[in-house]
């Protein structure tokens, strides 16, 4: 697979120069921003791995710099002129996460470097991903006694396993003793209800994991109870 590359380069000699550069890449994944008031609309409607930025793109260099950064994960490469420490320096400092000289640069060099970025940018979309699949709430129906993954996947429960589930996630994140527990769910005149309660629960872990390929977490606590650790929330 290869990177989605955005060029902005106005000048049509600049970009044939370029063209010629990315010859052996894949002339699909590359497109050309001709103009710093379209890049926003393109940054939107592309959503690039890889922006390429002239130096000499017709206007701030930071300022479009900042345009790609507001909009966009992709890795920034700036193609310029030889210029002086400090002129490097700005650019670094406004976003950019490599900044070449275009006259000294090689075709090898240049497909290297977009192919290296694509990786990371790819790395960082994965995270992103993890972690708001982390921070998803899964979801109780009232009114379908189910539960539903934060993938959307749907586990149908009994209305032993509804009531267990409701009653851990009105007392969470403390948790909630055996002998509460069992009186909700009409087992409290049981001989061994603990070990009825331990049996339910172990028995809706497993049929959560068979249904959604993912795992609710209960805990178990010496001579507390049980809380829910995982974030559940009532679907309104």
């Amino acid at each position: 697979m290869s990177a989605r590359l955005l060029v902005i380069e106005p000048d049509v000699l600049k970009q044939s120069k370029i063209e010629a550069m990315l010859a052996n890449y894949h002339a699909k994944s590359v497109i050309f921003c001709v103009s710093y008031l379209k890049l926003t609309v393109d940054l939107e409607e592309l959503n690039p791995d890889v922006v390429l930025i002239s130096y000499n793109c017709g206007c701030l260099i930071q300022d479009v710099i900042s345009a790609v950064r507001e909009k966009s994960y992709a890795a920034i490469i700036v193609l310029a002129p030889e210029l002086c420490a400090d002129e490097k320096a700005l650019i670094l400092n406004a976003g950019a996460d490599a900044l070449i000289n275009m006259e000294k640069v090689t075709k090898d060099y240049l497909v290297a470097l977009i192919k290296r970025f694509f990786i990371r940018v790819e790395q960082v979309k994965f995270v992103e991903s993890f972690i708001s699949h982390v921070h998803q709430d899964w979801k109780l129906s009232r009114e379908k006694w189910a539960l539903i993954s934060p993938k959307g996947k749907k586990v149908n429960l009994t209305a032993t396993e509804f009531t267990l589930i409701d009653v851990l996630l009105n007392h969470s994140p403390n948790p909630v003793s055996r002998e509460v527990l069992a009186e909700s769910l009409g087992r409290d005149g049981c001989e061994n209800y603990a070990g009825h309660i331990n049996t339910i629960i172990s028995r809706l872990r497993k049929k959560v994991r068979e249904h959604t390929d993912e795992d609710i977490e209960i805990k178990s606590y010496r001579a507390k109870g049980y809380s829910l650790y995982t974030r559940v929330s009532y679907l309104i």
